[in-house]
């Protein structure tokens, strides 16, 4: 399979118009920001011949806003990252980030209710009844209980107006209102006519400021059945989280995105609450606004509508620090599935050199038809249906994964020793000027040439405001270019080793 690296972007002013560059597939997501003390500034700063116009605001609260103005057409992209993952849970609570971006869109005080004074008082009984129904064994007394919620959940949902904030974005034009949670920052999206920049501010602050977690229970029943859709009934979903279970021993990037089945059966109303005072809050927060958008107008409706909410505290690192593996791991997951092989090393962070160098490598291993495992797994030996590796650049050291599918009658063994023979040749063999330099121009070419939309551009600009510093964007290509055969070799010596590696085979037909 084609390996997959987050974008990367960048502006060129051609004629005075900005376009987007774009790197190869689900790279690096390039950071816009330009730091300022107070208020706003423009910054220009040049790479390779190009030039970068970035604006920011930055309130009192500590709420930062990312303007980049492109007037081609009547439409504006925004999105609002939180600096807050998975990575930043606890045991008890995983998942809990995902669950509140569901709960996010259940309105406010004012949006998705008829009577909100009504209806908080109802939202409290079913809490208490729900307490009692938990705490209680005796099955005929939850029984009683469950009866008497539906009853108070029949008289909630008359004052509930379903889907209302989804309603208001639509008739007013919306697309792409959206939202996701990753291990290093939850974000949520949406494109607008300009001429509604003023609603998406009072909307999106009024999300902040005045959510209510209403259908707490119910919508706490939704993401378990996601959790069995995507990990417990899905062959990959399963693998997947069994290799960064077993990858990671302590840093919590090790538990999934959407949470353990326990603990999302076990949020409590409180616990969510305090979850998200602590980090939903504007000094933890990036607004970026990509499109027909002008500056001096944009930042009176932002104070206007975002200033006046209390800043919070910004979230501070992760300070557990995964240990450095003393030995090779392997692990199997019986699924009634077709074998699949993965295998997983630990690779860098955003904040190391050496990810540079991993991108190159995952371009010469994985980009297309003619690269090192496809070719060899694929096409050549046809041992395997479909051979890749991918490497998603992370605020924290993260995974560079290898992916399989073997086709029968050629086994998981064999092929994770074609795999082994490709990395081995990583190590041993100097890479060659051609294939070194066509990764490259693949990897600058998608960069430069790819004009993409406000809202992918506004997306990637948040991705990299979150996880790095904006100065990245100034460097990357010609990091990129430096890269030498000598640093693949040394690069991929010192992370692809046994002591390093796990790996997670599916199926019940492999080999041990």
């Amino acid at each position: 399979m084609p390996g997959t690296r987050y974008l990367s972007t960048l502006f060129e002013l051609r004629a005075g118009r900005p376009c987007p560059m774009i790197n190869s597939v689900m790279r690096r997501i390039l950071s816009l920001a330009v730091l300022a003390s107070a208020g706003f500034v423009l910054a220009i700063a040049p790479c390779h011949g190009v030039e970068l116009d970035i604006r920011e605001l930055v309130l009192e609260n500590g709420m930062r806003f990312l303007i980049v103005e492109r007037h081609d057409s009547p439409v504006v992209s925004f999105n609002i990252v939180y600096l807050v993952g998975s990575v930043d849970e606890r045991p008890g609570i995983t998942g809990v980030s995902h669950f509140l971006e569901h709960m996010m869109f259940k309105g406010t005080k004012t949006i998705g209710t008829r009577n909100y004074r009504a209806e908080k008082k109802i939202i409290h009984e079913i809490r208490d009844l729900m307490e009692r129904k938990d705490e209680t064994d005796d099955e005929k007394a939850r029984e009683r209980l469950a009866v008497k919620i539906e009853k108070v959940r029949e008289r909630q949902r008359k004052l509930i107006v379903k889907d209302e904030i989804w309603k208001i974005y639509r008739k007013n034009g919306a697309v792409g209102f959206n939202a996701s949670t990753g291990r290093d920052y939850t974000s949520y999206t949406c494109s607008l006519p300009s001429n509604r920049i003023k609603l998406w501010a009072m909307l999106e602050s009024d999300r902040m400021a005045n959510p209510v977690f209403r259908e707490f229970y119910a919508e706490r029943d939704v993401v378990c059945e996601e959790r069995r859709m995507r990990i417990d009934t899905d062959p990959r979903g399963a693998l997947m989280e069994r290799l960064y279970a077993s990858a990671y021993m302590a840093h919590p990037y090790r538990w999934p995105v959407l949470g353990w089945a326990s603990d999302i059966s076990s949020y409590t109303p409180s616990e969510v609450e305090r979850y998200f005072r602590r980090y939903y809050c504007p000094a933890n927060a990036i607004a970026v606004v990509v499109g027909d958008v002008y500056m001096d107008r944009f930042s009176k409706l932002a104070e206007k509508y975002f200033g006046r909410i209390p800043g919070g505290s910004p979230a501070g690192r992760v300070v557990t620090r995964e240990p450095p593996q003393k030995g090779g791991k392997r692990v199997r997951v019986d699924f009634d599935a077709e074998p699949r092989l993965t295998i997983a090393y630990h690779a860098p962070s955003v904040s190391s050199d050496d990810h540079y160098v991993m991108d190159i490598i995952a371009t010469i291993l994985s980009d297309g038809r003619t690269s090192r495992l496809y070719k060899r797994l694929v096409l050549e030996e046809q041992s395997a249906l479909s051979a890749g590796a991918w490497f998603a650049t992370r605020k924290y050291p993260g995974l560079f994964v290898f992916e399989a599918a073997p086709r029968k009658p050629h086994t998981i063994e064999e092929v994770r020793s074609s795999i082994d023979e490709v990395i081995e040749g990583l190590k041993k063999e100097r890479t060659g000027e051609a294939e070194l330099a066509k990764a490259k121009n693949k990897i600058e070419a998608d960069f430069i040439r790819s004009r993409r939309s406000n809202s992918e551009l506004a997306g990637h600009v948040a991705y990299f405001a979150a996880i790095t510093d904006w100065r990245y964007i100034k460097t990357y290509i010609e990091k990129i270019r430096s890269v030498t055969p000598a640093d693949i070799q040394e690069v991929a010596g010192r992370y692809f080793t046994d002591e390093a590696r796990t790996i997670a085979v599916l199926g019940r037909t492999h080999e041990e």
